[in-house]
């Protein structure tokens, strides 16, 4: 029978192996002169795999990360010097989107308009607004907050918005036609 508080019943079972039973060996590491790190060798061999693993783990998202950039570089969303500046560097708000805001501002009031996009910053909103530029539309900025609205207008009436939405629900799923 096994009993859990007396190891010796179990060793009956293998008798050949009563006297070989040993603590795991060692193996002794120098650090830094007088520091010294014992290891066995089965800490050590889960130490690597952790180590093996976690190498794993940041090579596949650096792939990921590059996938994505080279998906935004191909859609043209940004360039090659845009891509190899710091990210320390804040974008300085230039002088052209304050003026597209506050003419953006009148003809929102008299005339519906289509919502594309929204972001948290001035640098990706100006990158979609040139985007759209490059397709043919009529992109402007709208501030909400912390938000900016990417939004496209220039429409007499809301039977051309409708129309206009369509064309770009192949761009953007989201976009919605919106009216003040």
């Amino acid at each position: 029978m096994f009993n859990a508080n007396n190891k010796d019943e179990q060793v009956e079972f293998f008798d050949d192996l009563a006297g070989r039973a040993k603590k795991p060996k060692k193996r002794r590491f120098a650090c830094l002169g007088k520091i010294a790190l014992s290891l066995s060798y089965e800490s050590l061999m889960i130490l690597c795999i952790g180590l093996i693993m976690l190498l794993i783990v940041c090579y596949s998202l650096g792939v990921e990360r590059g996938r994505q950039l080279a998906r935004l570089k191909s859609e043209g969303v940004i360039t090659a010097q845009e891509q190899e500046k710091p990210k320390t560097t804040t974008p300085k708000p230039k002088k052209r989107v304050r003026v597209e805001v506050a003419r953006a501002k009148a003809e929102v009031k008299t005339s519906p308009y289509i919502q594309v996009a929204t972001f948290r910053t001035d640098k990706y909103a100006n990158i979609e607004i040139r985007r759209l530029k490059g397709k043919g539309y009529q992109p402007f900025l709208l501030t909400k907050g912390n938000f900016r609205e990417v939004c496209v207008g220039g429409y007499s009436n809301k039977d051309e918005a409708r129309e206009a939405l369509k064309q770009l629900r192949k761009l953007y799923a989201d976009c919605i036609l919106r009216h003040r």
